[in-house]
């Protein structure tokens, strides 16, 4: 392969603790631009090569897990990664055809140690978040200030600051535990990793459980080489209605957050709305009333396995084939309480439910047959 290719090595990874593979690539590979489309646990990746080179086509690259082709790497441990390679010009397209025109991202994972030796590892890290440049906005006083005094707002006897009242100060642990060892003729590697990742919203959080399981074996006189590969991944995403955002933004500062269960037990709003405190106003809403009586779910699962022959039939002749298998399952489901004010969130309608099921299978089998050989200072290759 000639072209533009940049590397990055499982040390360059190891050296910094982070919790997805993207975050290893940003701002380590020249050429590949890494961003998050929102600040929330499950948020999507969004990988360019180059930039973006069309503003109607797919700018995605193509991701390539051990010579499987795949729609994400966001379920890859990078505890579990070998090295990371981006073609980044024309010359993939070669080799991988018009899916590759946006670039090409190869993964490798480790394998399994040949010195003969048992080897085992562990590896986490502890992290946290905190808001940058939060929306300046006004507090409870300055709006009784400048808002009731002047006939322009309603003082409903409340201090919320409601950005404060929806997030939190995050705290993610990711935790990899590895075992590995063999020979050269037989050698395997099985991992062990968790996320559990915290969204700065209330009620947002990203937990995922991952196995992996690779080997290698020669045998017929090292004639003969084997590959095994096995992965499975359990991801569970629970997400907030994240235009409640925007609600803490333009919320009155003097509504409670909820009614006094005391003073207010008799307001029919009390029973209403779950004891929390909502007002009249069009389109607006308690924010924390909305994240705290609503539920948004996602389940998935992946089950990924492969396996590679590689026969040396003579000095320089090779056959290989591969075959590759990957099931999807995904399940989303969203729930909101009878109390929850809003017409779209089932106000009136003694709550609403919805939910989803998907699933998927892709294949893959590849046999290529390879001859190298040399002749007086030649190459010759087919």
């Amino acid at each position: 392969l000639t072209g533009s290719v940049s590397s990055l090595s499982s040390k360059a990874i190891e050296n910094v603790p982070v919790v997805n593979v993207a975050e290893a690539m940003s701002g380590k590979l020249a050429g590949v631009n890494v961003t998050t489309s929102e600040g929330s646990p499950d948020a999507e990746i969004n990988i360019r090569v180059r930039g973006g080179g069309s503003i109607t086509q797919e700018s995605t690259p193509l991701y390539i897990v051990d010579g499987f082709p795949v729609s994400s790497i966001s379920d890859i441990s990078p505890a579990d990664i070998q090295s990371i390679d981006v073609l980044k010009d024309g010359s993939a397209a070669a080799i991988y055809g018009t899916r590759a025109n946006a670039g090409v991202i190869l993964i490798t994972t480790k394998r399994g140690s040949k010195d003969g030796k048992f080897h085992a590892e562990y590896n986490g890290s502890v992290n946290t978040a905190v808001m940058a440049d939060a929306p300046r906005v006004l507090t409870a006083d300055e709006y009784r200030q400048y808002m009731v005094a002047a006939g322009r707002g309603t003082d409903m006897g409340g201090n919320t600051d409601w950005m404060k009242a929806i997030t939190r100060t995050p705290v993610s642990h990711t935790h990899n535990v590895s075992i590995s060892g063999g020979t050269e003729n037989f050698n395997f590697r099985a991992s062990a990793g968790y996320r559990g990742l915290q969204g700065m919203v209330i009620n947002s959080d990203f937990q995922e459980i991952n196995a992996r399981f690779a080997a290698n074996q020669k045998t017929l006189n090292k004639r003969l080489e084997l590959a095994y590969d096995f992965s499975y991944t359990s991801i569970d995403k629970k997400w907030a209605n994240y235009d409640n955002l925007n609600q803490a933004i333009r919320a009155n500062p003097t509504m409670p957050v909820k009614y006094d269960p005391e003073k207010d037990k008799d307001n029919p709003k009390f029973n209403k709305y779950g004891g929390y405190y909502e007002s009249d106003n069009f389109y607006s809403w308690n924010p924390v009333a909305n994240i705290m009586q609503s539920t948004k779910d996602q389940k998935d699962q992946v089950i990924m396995g492969s396996a590679r022959a590689t026969l040396n039939i003579i000095e320089g002749l090779k056959f290989s084939t591969f075959y590759s298998i990957r099931n999807n399952h995904t399940w989303n489901g969203e729930y909101y309480l009878s109390t929850i004010r809003g017409d779209r969130f089932g106000e009136g309608k003694g709550g609403k439910a919805k939910q989803s099921y998907g699933a998927y299978t892709q294949q893959v089998i590849e046999n290529t047959l390879n001859y190298i050989n040399e002749w007086n200072g030649h190459a010759f290759q087919a």
